[in-house]
């Protein structure tokens, strides 16, 4: 007998209906933010940087040339395409400092991040139902809420999108040649650099797609890095692009101060420094399973540096051994690589059992 429904439009409403419940489980998550307003450092990136209150050239120009926290002070940071999203929001689609229009773009991305961890998480675990709850995980995982509802999280947002899209790009480029080839590798050179000049831990796209090629393999070497050069020759002109701006920026701009309170390491032993770095990269991988205490900001000396019997950061130095599963092996070296606590919800799948 034959089926009354073929394979292919079943599974056009499978994805479908996949995707309309990721957005329903998303928005239910953070239905509750579009109230929020402009909380944390959003009166200071937002309300006071003349630059995003008119498109215009002179604007552009200052977001090209100045600091993340301009007119502030001079931080070190430079988000150029964080920026022009904000000035979209307050001079383009007119929000000025209605907070309302500003949530609702975080929480687009957001969702877009979503359906790329779904799309992203199909192709490493091959099955639909493992896939949805990777997904479904990363829109409601409580650690993701600072990068969605604090408007300033838009950084962290875009480049996520940026890390999420430029891997699929990079997992898919093997199939292609010729002319197609290189039109992805065009297409990663920008969502690279899109990431990048959002928030500079894209960068760890790169990692990411050496980790891959790592974990699974590229079969024959002489014919894999054929094909996957112009892929890693596009991640990197990326971060070259990114250097020689940063480099012609901040050369023109006064020195940026870091202040002891707000990074102890920076005058700390240079071993205690390292060991406190890999320590916080084991409480954020503690953070995925068990998600209490959650803080938007630390305060100075919440997580004391730690010492050479702190058996905390030794078991956080003892978690990227390398295991047998090639999907478990990427997911949970890409753990320990995302080092900032944004980077979180980027690799929950590491949650998803294999």
């Amino acid at each position: 007998m034959q089926p009354l429904v073929s394979p292919a439009p079943a599974a056009a409403r499978t994805k479908w209906w996949i995707g309309a419940a990721l957005c329903a489980i998303t928005l239910a998550a953070y239905a509750n933010s579009f109230g929020m307003g402009l909380a944390l450092d959003a009166p200071l990136i937002v309300l006071k940087d003349t630059r995003i209150r008119a498109a215009t050239a002179g604007n552009l120009g200052l977001i090209l040339h100045q600091d993340y926290w301009w007119p502030s002070f001079v931080s070190g940071l430079y988000r150029p395409v964080a920026t022009v999203s904000f000035l979209l929001n307050y001079a383009i689609l007119g929000n000025g400092e209605n907070a309302t229009g500003y949530h609702w773009v975080n929480f687009l991305l957001h969702l877009g991040n979503v359906w790329l961890v779904y799309v992203l998480s199909l192709r490493l675990l091959k099955r639909t139902w493992p896939a949805f709850f990777a997904a479904a995980l990363w829109a409601v995982h409580p650690i993701g809420t600072e990068s969605v509802t604090n408007v300033v999280g838009r950084s962290d947002l875009l480049a996520a999108m940026s890390v999420l899209g430029g891997l699929l790009l990079f997992v898919r480029s093997p199939a292609l040649r010729g002319l197609r080839l290189g039109l992805v590798a065009a297409a990663l050179f920008a969502v690279a650099t899109v990431g990048v000049f959002s928030k500079e831990n894209a960068a760890i796209l790169l990692g990411l797609m050496l980790l891959w090629d790592v974990s699974f393999g590229i079969g024959d070497w002489r014919r894999g890095v054929a094909i996957r050069a112009p892929a890693y020759a596009a991640a990197m002109a990326s971060l070259a692009l990114l250097w020689w701006v940063r480099q012609r920026v901040f050369d023109a701009l006064p020195l940026p101060e870091f202040p002891f309170v707000d990074n102890p390491l920076v005058a700390t032993g240079s071993w205690p420094a390292r060991l406190t770095a890999i320590k916080v990269i084991g409480l954020d991988l503690w953070l995925l399973v068990c998600p209490l205490h959650l803080s938007c900001d630390r305060s100075y000396n919440q997580i004391p540096v730690a010492g050479w019997a702190d058996i905390f950061a030794w078991l956080a130095l003892a978690a990227p051994r390398r295991p047998r599963l090639p999907q478990l092996c990427f997911l949970v070296l890409a753990a320990f690589l995302m080092t900032n606590k944004v980077w979180a919800p980027q690799y929950v799948i590491w949650l998803v059992p294999l």
